[in-house]
Parts: C-alpha cells; structure tokens; sequence
C-alpha cells in the first residue's frame, strides 16, 4: 500500500496521472493481478467497473460475474491457452479472437468462390498483423512489418 501511494504522489505530482491511472497505482498486488489477467476480456466500461471497487474480494467477485472460465469451456485446450496466452492461432472462431485481442480498428470484407473473407487489420508491438478469417474462423495470421 506505500508503495501505491509514493506512485500516486509521484504521478499527481507530474500533473499527468489520469484517473484511470489513480486508480490503478492504489491496487494491491493481487487486485494487479487480477486486473492483468482478466482485462483482456473486458471492455473500458468493465474496466472502470472493477476499478471502482475498493478492495480485493469485491473485484475478484466481479471478475467471476464476467464468467470467463465458462465462455473459454466451449472451446478445446489449445484455443483456451492460446486466448489465455493471447496468441491468435488458426481454427479460432471470431468470438475467441475478438477476446484475445479486441476490435480490430480496421476491417475489410470480400466474398471469393462463396466465402466470406474478412481481413482483421491489428497493431501489435509496433507491428501490423493481418488477421485472416474465413466463413467465420481464423485461416491465416500475416505479420506485414513494423507500423509507421
């Protein structure tokens, strides 16, 4: 908890700690944890939700409302720890890909030979990743080279 404050006086001191980021400097390591676990599989509404509660137990069970585990059952062991790992790997259906890395901000769609072709346009780690998918599922992952 010293710790969380001296970051939190040391942000508000620069005049650049957002609330958001208040927020996130006063959570305990476990909260931490939770918080990077589970963030993937939130929106920024859940985010805040989660932070706004003050101490662990109370964001552990709102992190259990949110029922990961039981969406992440309908999938086999390999997708699971590939959306866990946050990895896109082929066969992945669009609903576990938009949870392993979100909306893409841009997409493109095609038709070709009676299948539907999107194309999910990511930057990752400075890079632009071409996500393929295919009559709903994940066919290629195409590493285009460094984002300018």
């Amino acid at each position: 908890m010293i710790r969380a404050l001296v970051v939190l006086t040391a942000l508000l001191a620069s005049g650049c700690a957002s609330p958001r980021a208040q927020r996130e400097a006063l959570l305990t390591p476990h909260g931490r944890e939770l918080l990077d676990r589970y963030q993937q599989f939130m929106t920024q509404r859940q985010v805040e939700g989660f932070l706004a509660w003050d101490d662990d137990g109370a964001r552990e069970t709102y992190v259990k409302n949110l029922k990961v585990e039981d969406r992440l059952a309908a999938y086999p062991k390999p997708i699971q720890d590939a959306i866990w790992a946050r990895d896109v790997v082929q066969g992945m259906d669009k609903p576990a890909l938009f949870m392993t890395w979100g909306i893409p901000p841009e997409r493109e769609t095609s038709n070709a030979g009676g299948n539907e072709i999107e194309t999910w346009l990511y930057v990752r780690e400075q890079r632009k990743i071409a996500v393929v998918v295919t009559n709903g599922y994940v066919t290629d992952v195409i590493d285009q080279g460094f984002s300018r």
